[in-house]
C-alpha cells in the first residue's frame, strides 16, 4: 500500500476543443492507471498533462502536497546547432554537478525530450526521502534557482533552466503523449542519447513513443543533504539579486563525505603563488567545508597548505581569510567553479566537465 494512498491528482488536457482542468483521480483508487488512460483518450493523446503535485486533500491552495523535483530546461530554436548545442551543454552540466554534489548517478534520473523546445529533468523524491509540505514548491523553485546560479553566476535567466514554473498547481506534460504544435511524442532519453544524438536523432526518435525506464528508488543521505545545500544556494541568489539580507539557516545534516573535487584537490597537493595566494586560501577554505570538514579540521589544512608554500602568506592574513570563509559558508555564500575557472584550476576529468 502506498503511503500516498488517497491522495488527489490532478489532470488536465483539450477534450471537446477546450482544455479542461480539475480531473481529480486519486491514487490508489481501483482502476486508477485505467481512469487515467481513459482520459488520455479522450483529449486524443494530444497535450495532456498531469500536475506536478499530489495533494493531500482537495483545499488545494494550502493543504500538503508532495511531488518529484522537476527542471524544465528550454531553447528558442532548438533546431539552431549552436541552442541545441548550449541547451545540451547545460542538461549534462546539471546532470554531472547532481552526481557530484548529491550522490545520483544520471542513470537513476528521469530525463525527457519534452517534444518541443527542449528537455524535462525528473528526480524521483524517494532518492531524497523529501516529506509532504504545504510550501514544497517553493523549496522545488530555489532548488532550481542555485542550479541555474551554479551554471551561470548572476545571470540566472540567460540560461535554458526555467524558473518561472514552480507555482502549487503547475501542469506537466504526460510522458507518451504528443505535442500537437510539432506532433513529437514526449520520450525519455537515455544518458547515451542525450550525449550521443544530434537533434535531428532527437526528433526521429520522438515521432513514435517510448517506455519509460524503470526508476531506482534506493534513499541516499548525501541526496538529500546535496539537494538541501542547493536549495540555500537558490535562496542566497534570491536575496541578493532583489537587495534582501540572506541569513543561513543552519542545517544539522551537513556533508560528511570530506570528497573534494578535482580542482580543490590540485589546489591542495600543488599549492598557490604570490599573486593568487589570499584567493586560493579562501577558495581551499570554502572548498573544504563543503566537503563537510569541521571548521578546526579546515583550519588545520590550510595552516598546514599555507605553510607549504614557497612564500607562505602571513598568519595573520591566513587567519583573516579563515574566518572570511567561515562567516560566508555559514551565510551560505560558497566558491564554486566560476572561482577556479579565475584561478585557472579547471581539471579535465572534473565531472561536472563530462562531455
Amino acid at each position: 500500500m502506498n503511503k500516498y494512498d488517497g491522495w488527489r491528482v490532478e489532470l488536465g488536457g483539450v477534450v471537446n476543443g477546450y482544455f479542461s482542468r480539475k480531473n481529480y483521480l486519486f491514487v490508489g483508487e481501483k482502476d486508477y492507471d485505467e481512469l487515467k488512460q481513459k482520459f488520455i483518450d479522450l483529449c486524443h493523446n494530444r497535450d495532456v498533462y498531469q500536475c506536478a503535485y499530489i495533494y493531500k486533500n482537495d483545499d488545494y491552495d494550502h493543504c500538503e502536497m508532495i511531488a518529484n523535483p522537476y527542471l524544465d530546461f528550454d531553447t528558442e530554436d532548438i533546431e539552431d546547432p549552436a541552442e541545441w548545442e548550449e541547451l545540451t551543454r547545460e542538461v549534462k552540466y546539471v546532470l554531472n554537478y547532481i552526481e557530484s554534489s548529491m550522490g545520483i548517478p544520471p542513470e537513476e534520473l528521469r530525463v525527457y525530450f519534452s517534444g518541443s523546445k527542449g528537455f524535462h529533468v525528473i528526480i524521483p523524491h524517494e532518492l531524497i526521502g523529501l516529506a509532504p509540505s504545504t510550501v514544497l514548491n517553493q523549496s522545488l523553485r530555489y532548488f532550481a534557482l542555485g542550479l541555474s546560479y551554479v551554471l551561470n553566476g548572476r545571470k540566472v535567466r540567460k540560461n535554458c533552466i526555467d524558473t518561472g514554473i514552480y507555482d502549487r498547481k503547475r501542469l506537466i506534460r504526460i510522458p507518451g503523449t504528443i505535442n500537437s504544435k510539432s506532433g513529437l511524442y514526449k520520450i525519455p532519453i537515455s544518458i547515451d542519447q542525450l550525449y550521443d544524438f544530434c537533434y535531428n536523432d532527437v526528433r526521429e526518435a520522438a515521432r513514435v513513443p517510448r517506455e519509460d525506464p524503470a526508476a531506482i528508488l534506493t534513499y541516499r543521505s548525501v541526496a538529500r543533504e546535496g539537494f538541501l545545500e542547493i536549495v540555500e544556494l537558490g535562496k542566497r541568489y534570491e536575496a541578493e539579486s532583489t537587495g534582501r539580507k540572506y541569513r543561513r539557516k543552519i542545517n544539522k545534516e551537513t556533508r560528511t563525505d570530506k570528497k573534494l573535487l578535482p580542482c580543490a584537490e590540485k589546489l591542495l597537493k600543488e599549492g598557490a603563488e604570490r599573486g593568487s595566494r589570499n584567493h586560493s586560501c579562501y577558495a581551499l577554505a570554502s572548498s573544504l567545508l563543503q566537503a563537510g570538514y569541521e571548521k578546526e579540521e579546515m583550519e588545520e589544512v590550510i595552516v598546514k597548505w599555507n605553510d607549504d608554500l614557497e612564500e607562505p602568506l602571513p598568519g595573520s592574513e591566513v587567519e583573516a581569510t579563515i574566518k572570511s570563509a567561515e562567516k560566508n559558508f555559514d551565510n551560505g555564500m560558497m566558491v564554486g567553479c566560476g572561482k577556479y575557472r579565475e584561478l585557472d584550476l579547471c581539471v579535465d576529468t572534473c565531472s561536472l566537465l563530462k562531455e
